[in-house]
This record gives structure tokens, sequence and C-alpha cells, in this order.
């Protein structure tokens, strides 16, 4: 499980898979802090990650398009260094602004444009996406207050919801293919040979960094 403070504080091992999980989950990481330690991700030859990173970024680009790229290079550093790694990229969560004093008005919409942008790219490099802000999201499309300690954060019931989403994607999707092409294996990066089309059995090393306020 790679990303920030939101990933580290996941019970991952309830996902039941079998597997050990690495939490790698990091307090205020965003994508470049992420790139940075990626080496011991790496070191740590997972057969699967799933990625999660974006909130703590979205107090320092003017671009949401370098959130997108940020992402992007992680993907392809991972996937250079691990061919045959299953890479599975999560969107970022809702957030709610009025519970946050660190989160400016608009901050739900930002994260669902980047959302976009991330599914859209994750289905051009048949990369598997899954959407949790939707699960999270209440009437007025914000993180509702007992998901949520702080605004930012979840609770206990936020991280069920998050678990349940991850364990049901599991159960459905075993082999590892995508909604953008199903069956197919995952796009080799650049300079690389395509790898194999089956995925190994779960073993997650997915972080996810949202601390604005951290």
């Amino acid at each position: 499980m790679l990303g920030d403070s939101l990933t580290a504080g996941g019970e991952w091992d309830a996902l039941d898979t079998g597997a050990t999980v690495i939490n790698e989950g990091v307090s205020g990481d965003g994508y470049s802090r992420i790139l940075a330690r990626l080496d011991q991700t790496i070191a740590a030859k997972p057969d699967v990650v799933f990625l999660q990173v974006g909130v703590n970024d979205l107090s320092h680009v003017r671009d949401l398009g370098q959130i997108l790229d940020g992402h992007v290079a992680i993907w392809g550093e991972l996937r250079r260094a691990l061919p045959n790694l299953r890479l599975i990229v999560c969107s970022l969560i809702p957030t709610n602004e009025k519970k946050n004093k660190y989160l400016k008005p608009g901050t739900n919409q930002k994260i669902q444009k980047v959302n976009e942008l991330l599914s859209a790219k994750a289905a051009g490099e048949n990369l598997e996406f899954i959407d949790l802000y939707s699960p999270m999201a209440g009437p007025d499309s914000g993180l509702p207050l007992n998901l949520t300690f702080d605004g930012l954060h979840l609770t206990k019931e936020g991280q069920l919801i998050w678990l349940g989403v991850l364990r049901d994607y599991l159960a459905l999707h075993k082999d590892g293919t995508t909604a953008a092409s199903a069956g197919a294996a995952p796009a080799a990066p650049p300079g690389t040979a395509p790898s194999g089309s089956s995925a190994p059995s779960a073993s997650s090393d997915s972080s996810a960094s949202s601390d604005s306020s951290d």
C-alpha cells in the first residue's frame, strides 16, 4: 500500500488476501516524496501495488496536470523495475472543506478533476483504476462528517469503506484485467519488453498521502 497518511492509517491486513501486506503510507507525502523513496518499495518486490496519492500536492501545484505527471513518473519507475507488477491506481477521496481550515473552497472540484485525469490516463496505459471518491462522497459531493475526524483523514468508518471497496475489487478482478482492456497484459513502459498477462496473487504495497494539515 503506497501513499500518504491516509494509507498509513489503514489496517490493510484485514484485506485477508493471504499475502503479506506492506503499509508504505507516509504522512505528508506527495508524488515527489514517493518518487524519492520508491527504491524501498521496489526492493520489497511486491506482486501488487495500490497507489493513492495527490491530495497533499493540491496545495503546491498550480496546474493539476502536474499531479498526473507525478503519477505517471511513479508508474514508469515501478513498471521498469518490476515488469510483472500488478499496479492498481486509486483515486483521491473527497474532503470536508468546512471541517478542515487548511482546505480551500473548491478543493473537491479539483480532486474530481484530478481523478478524471488519472482515470483516463490509467485506461490509456492499461492500468487498473479504482474509484474511491464515489463510495465516500455525501449528497454535497464532500466527505460526510461521520467518515472524517478533521475533514481530511478518515474515521474507522471511513477506513472500513475504503477497505471494503478494495476487498470487493480484488474479488471481482482476481486476474488483474482492466476495465479498459479486459484480458490484456499491462502496457510495458518505453524501452521494456511487455510483461506476461497473468498477475500474481495480491500482496499490496500502496501508500496514500493526504496530509495538507500534517
